[in-house]
């Protein structure tokens, strides 16, 4: 949703200001937006409209009119997914996918002026948008596209079936991918489609530098994430069993575990 929101996605936020010092213009496409404040950005970025203000889709239209380009990418997703009979039932789901992200991009076209090779397209998830390029590339509409993934967008345990949808599709299509832990990047590198393309690429925050440590007040330490079992916010108490000095925890974000953790 950025650069909608006070909140969320912070780690574009961090990283858009260095961004604008390299390109002459910025073009920010948002999924939705559900909050209609706006954060501050760059003088020389711009947003578009939100895609979840789009006008409803013709899918019968977009289907028929693209019909060869979708059995072809359907059909190497069913060749290199490792669950075919999950494939297969779910066939009419990813069909709409594929069908969406033809929609979504004709909209990315429509909003700019005719890219050439001095235009780079940047997908920060491997999701609507990064398939939607893909779908560019297949059409040779644009030159090239890269995109970051972190969690959700990387591993196939997350999802029904075991399978990413159109992993296979949007990796051959990128020309690079960055994943932001070495932990992923590994992850991917062993799916082998074109492994080389990966190259972790960490989150970036602000430079603070270390707080000093002062023995005669009590020590405050922060976290924020979701009470949920990936997050492993059990380790932490874990941790402070082995502290010997007055510790003030303060935790932000509730969740399943909740309750628990308490």
């Amino acid at each position: 949703e950025f650069p909608y929101g006070k909140h969320g996605e912070t780690f574009i936020e961090n990283e858009l200001p260095i961004q604008a010092n390299y390109f002459d213009e910025i073009v920010i496409f948002p999924l939705s937006s559900k909050i209609p404040e706006k954060r501050a950005i760059p003088d020389n970025a711009i947003v578009v409209e939100a895609l979840n203000t789009r006008p409803g889709l013709n899918s019968k239209k977009i289907f028929f009119s693209n019909i060869v380009l979708i059995a072809s990418i359907l059909f190497r997703e069913f060749l290199n997914c490792p669950n075919k009979l999950f494939f297969i039932k779910r066939g009419s789901y990813f069909n709409s996918l594929l069908v969406r992200a033809i929609h979504d991009a004709d909209y990315i076209l429509a909003a700019i002026p005719p890219p050439d090779k001095n235009v780079v397209f940047y997908s920060f998830w491997m999701n609507d948008w990064a398939l939607a390029l893909a779908v560019l590339i297949h059409k040779k509409k644009i030159p090239e596209f890269v995109f970051r993934c972190a969690g959700f967008d990387t591993y196939d345990e997350r999802y029904d079936g075991g399978y990413l949808p159109f992993r296979y599709t949007i990796y051959k299509s990128a020309k690079a991918i960055y994943p932001s832990s070495r932990m992923s990047e590994n992850y991917i590198r062993n799916k082998k489609i074109d492994p080389e393309k990966t190259r972790a690429s960490y989150l970036g925050t602000n430079d603070y530098g270390i707080n000093p440590f002062d023995a005669t007040t009590v020590f405050t330490m922060v976290s924020c994430s979701s009470l949920v079992p990936l997050k492993r916010v059990h380790l932490i108490i874990e941790l402070l069993k082995h502290l010997n000095f007055e510790v003030r925890w303060i935790h932000f974000g509730g969740g399943e575990l909740q309750e628990e953790m308490q």
